[in-house]
């Protein structure tokens, strides 16, 4: 399946790239050009994008560099290593929006809440919660989910936690969410794993391809596995390393864009 899923990925960026060739192509036969306009068309055919910024303008740097950073991710013993690699970028690693998680949730503390029926899962997969039985900052807290219309999406976080042991290696759908459900339910061997993560991953690991991650604006299973796979070498970290890198490719991936 991984395998699969990866060769389905290159074959999309392949066709697409094929297809913009064309049209340039296409717009060389439509109007002749001089034998300098065809070879400078050429060029932009031919040409690797090999350029990235993050945050700005003029903080442009090229795959090398780029690639650099993740080896002194790799090297880094402690998080003051990770946060001098995000202030030489301007990355800004403490942000009120998202304060540290210090909780864990283990499939036995949800199997006490099915078993006292403060949520239900029913036959159909809805997810139902028994307010009445909700504490008042929980309430406050389900009153919030509910009013963006997301309390369904507790069920992929669920299905995470209580498979934290054997993980679905096949899931598709919701799958973000269901990784979130990992995390929770281990935090040190599971990270948190979502598009921004993935991207900044991704310009590391196809950097000679980077069309391709220009449209990954999702996680797929190949992109966990290969993810993971990476994370496992930071096993032996303390958890404030572990923070901060996942703070440290967050912003990677959110900040960067490619030109």
């Amino acid at each position: 399946m991984k395998e699969a899923e990866e060769k389905n990925k290159l074959n999309s960026y392949h066709t697409e790239r094929n297809r913009l060739t064309c049209l340039v192509v296409d717009e060389m036969l439509k109007h002749p050009s001089t034998l300098e306009e065809m070879r400078e068309q050429t060029r932009k055919i031919m040409k690797i994008q090999n350029t990235y910024q993050i945050i700005n303008e003029d903080k442009s740097i090229n795959i090398d560099e780029y690639n650099s950073i993740f080896a002194r991710i790799e090297n880094s013993e402690t998080e003051e290593e990770l946060n001098r690699i995000a202030a030489e970028y301007d990355l800004n690693l403490i942000e009120n929006k998202y304060p540290r998680l210090g909780m864990k949730i283990s499939a036995e503390e949800i199997l006490e809440l099915k078993e006292n029926k403060v949520l239900t899962i029913d036959v159909d997969n809805n997810l139902t919660i028994n307010q009445e039985r909700l504490n008042p900052i929980a309430k406050l807290l389900y009153a919030l989910v509910w009013k963006q219309g997301d309390l369904q999406k507790l069920k992929q976080i669920i299905q995470g936690i209580e498979e934290v042991e054997n993980p679905d290696k096949d899931k598709k759908d919701a799958l973000v969410f269901y990784c979130y459900g990992n995390h929770l339910g281990n935090p040190r061997k599971f990270p948190i794993i979502d598009q921004h993560v993935v991207r900044a991953f991704n310009l590391f690991k196809y950097s000679s391809n980077s069309d391709f991650v220009r449209k990954s604006d999702k996680v797929y299973q190949v992109d966990r596995q290969n993810y993971l796979h990476w994370y496992s070498k930071f096993e032996n970290k303390s958890s404030d390393f572990l923070y901060y890198l996942d703070r440290l490719l967050f912003e990677i991936g959110r900040k960067v864009k490619l030109k």
